[in-house]
């Protein structure tokens, strides 16, 4: 290294004894102690951990979800077999989920498959929501999110049926 000063250590390595000084021309270069990244956001857990949870928490709203969605079609080839017009595997809305809610109770009052179907959307609602709060989403949209699907989930599936 030419200019510059080198020490020996007793290891038998050569290190620069001094770095020259550099010139700050493009002014992105800043003097002064090393900017560090905080480890910890304002709420104490690493981003790692809260990222590392909130993808195991959308896992497990997969996992509900395709659960409950292979009940519902168990719920759909119940009452297919008892009703002289199937429902149909397509065309899924609110209304048609209340009509076939309401044929199931009336061909099978004492039926499990509406409340294990209703018991796993709601366990995948809950980890949806703490997957959003865990990423981040703004708790006004999480709050809605949350309140909109509960209404759905009480009015097709845990709500008495009128008469």
């Amino acid at each position: 290294m030419v200019g510059l000063q080198t020490l020996d250590l007793a290891i038998g390595v050569r290190v620069p004894a001094s770095q020259p000084k550099r010139s700050n021309t493009y002014g992105w270069l800043k003097s002064g102690p090393p900017v560090c990244v905080p480890l910890f956001d304002s709420s104490g857990v690493t981003m790692t951990v809260r990222l590392t949870f909130g993808l195991v928490f959308l896992a497990c709203v997969s996992g509900f979800g395709l659960a409950a969605g292979l009940t519902h079609l168990a719920i759909v080839e119940a009452v297919n077999a008892k009703t002289t017009e199937p429902f149909g595997q397509l065309g899924w809305g609110p209304t048609k989920s209340l009509k076939l809610c309401n044929e199931y109770r009336r061909f099978y009052p004492a039926g499990k498959l509406l409340r294990r179907a209703g018991i796993l959307a709601a366990v995948s609602l809950f980890f949806l929501l703490v997957a959003g709060t865990l990423f981040g989403l703004p708790l006004p949209g999480i709050t809605l999110l949350g309140a909109v699907g509960a209404l759905e989930l009480w009015s097709v599936y845990f709500r008495k049926p009128s008469v």
